[in-house]
Formats: structure tokens, C-alpha cells, sequence
């Protein structure tokens, strides 16, 4: 009896996971691109009755857990497709990264049984989100001061540093964390009594992108 009970047991569990790889197998083509720094998720399901539930998760590469993102009814989807007698349904999801960097999605489905099955992650990076605008130094030319300013959209580590025309650092105006927003800082060159009329350079640097601009000293 108890032998009876054990294989009806393992009957029913490859059941069920037969089940669910028969539901996520319609999702063979889960895929991510990146167009004008928004990213496009696409994927297809068949089964749909067997599935309560359509949880998009999302993690970046400063995170070690996914978060839920959102959840997609089964009526959202794009197309209707049948293949073979086989009904797939197409779905397709947009998501605007607000900073540049790694980002990991997976589908989550929850069964009408409250069993949980994952697909494989995709991961995609983005490097186009404009994290800040770097202004002009005012006055150029300057003798001894000058004013740099830049506006920052996302929070991000900062560094901006002076330098010379052959590349030697003269100084580092600002390196910590800085949130969104308008910054100004003012470069003396009096501290610096070694300089000499001519070109330097200020750049700004935050996690993932860059920029420098020139500045002219005159005595």
C-alpha cells in the first residue's frame, strides 16, 4: 500500500513538472534590446490556463536579489499566434532605467496551484541614460578664479579634478556621492602658484560616464 502511495506521489509531482516546463516552454524566445535608452523585454506564453499569475522581476548589477517590477495580466498581450493547433500568446513590456549600468529580468508564473516556476534570467546593459550636463567654466580665460558647474539627473559618484596640458592632476575639487541636482565649485589658482598662463583641463567623472573641457588661465 505504502509502495502503491509512492508512485502515485511521483506520478503526480512529474505531472505537474511536466506541467509547468509545458507552460515555460512557450517561452523560448525571452529577449531584452535597448533602443533610445529604453529597454523592450519579449516573450510568449501557451498554457494559459494553467497560470494565475505573470511576474516580471528585475535586479541591477549593484543588487544581489531580483524585485518585483510588475504584473502582466494575461488579457496584455500584443499577438495571438497559433502554431501547429497550438495557441501562443506574445507579450512585450518597456522599462526606462533611470541611471546606466547591468540590468538582469526573469519572469515569474504562479500556477492555479500556487506553485512557482522561473525562466532563465537575461541580462542587458545600458550605457546611453544621460546621467549629467557639464557647463562651461565662467569666467574663460580667468585670473585667479573660475566657476565650474554641472547638473547631475541621477545619484551617482562624483569626481572632478583639474588638469594640466600634458595630463598632470593639479587638484581635486569634489570626490564623494552626489544626489541630483545643480552643483558649482570654484577653482583658484592662486592655491597653485606653479601655474602658468595657458590651456587646462577640468573633468567630471561619475560610475559610468565622462566628460572634460578646456579652460584657459592667463596672468
Amino acid at each position: 500500500m505504502k509502495k502503491a502511495i509512492f508512485i502515485l506521489f511521483l506520478f503526480l509531482s512529474s505531472s505537474f513538472v511536466f506541467s509547468m516546463q509545458d507552460t515555460t516552454n512557450a517561452i523560448p524566445e525571452f529577449s531584452a534590446r535597448l533602443k533610445k535608452s529604453n529597454i523592450y523585454l519579449q516573450w510568449r506564453i501557451r498554457g494559459l490556463p494553467e497560470i494565475s499569475k505573470i511576474r516580471l522581476e528585475m535586479k541591477n548589477d549593484e543588487e544581489s536579489n531580483f524585485q518585483f517590477l510588475d504584473e502582466i495580466s494575461s488579457d496584455r498581450y500584443s499577438k495571438k499566434v497559433v502554431q501547429d493547433s497550438v495557441e501562443y500568446l506574445n507579450f512585450s513590456y518597456s522599462y526606462k532605467p533611470i541611471k546606466n549600468g547591468v540590468y538582469f529580468f526573469r519572469i515569474k508564473l504562479i500556477d492555479i496551484n500556487y506553485q512557482v516556476k522561473y525562466t532563465d534570467e537575461i541580462k542587458i546593459g545600458v550605457s546611453e541614460v544621460v546621467e549629467f550636463k557639464l557647463h562651461q567654466n565662467s569666467p574663460n580665460p580667468f585670473n585667479p578664479t573660475t566657476n565650474i558647474s554641472y547638473e547631475l539627473y541621477t545619484a551617482t559618484k562624483v569626481t572632478l579634478k583639474i588638469y594640466s596640458l600634458d595630463g598632470k592632476e593639479i587638484e581635486t575639487l569634489i570626490d564623494e556621492m552626489q544626489n541630483p541636482g545643480l552643483y558649482k565649485f570654484e577653482f583658484n589658482a592662486i592655491n597653485h602658484v606653479e601655474l602658468s598662463s595657458g590651456i587646462y583641463f577640468y573633468k567630471l567623472q561619475t560610475d559610468h560616464s565622462s566628460d572634460i573641457k578646456k579652460m584657459i588661465f592667463t596672468k
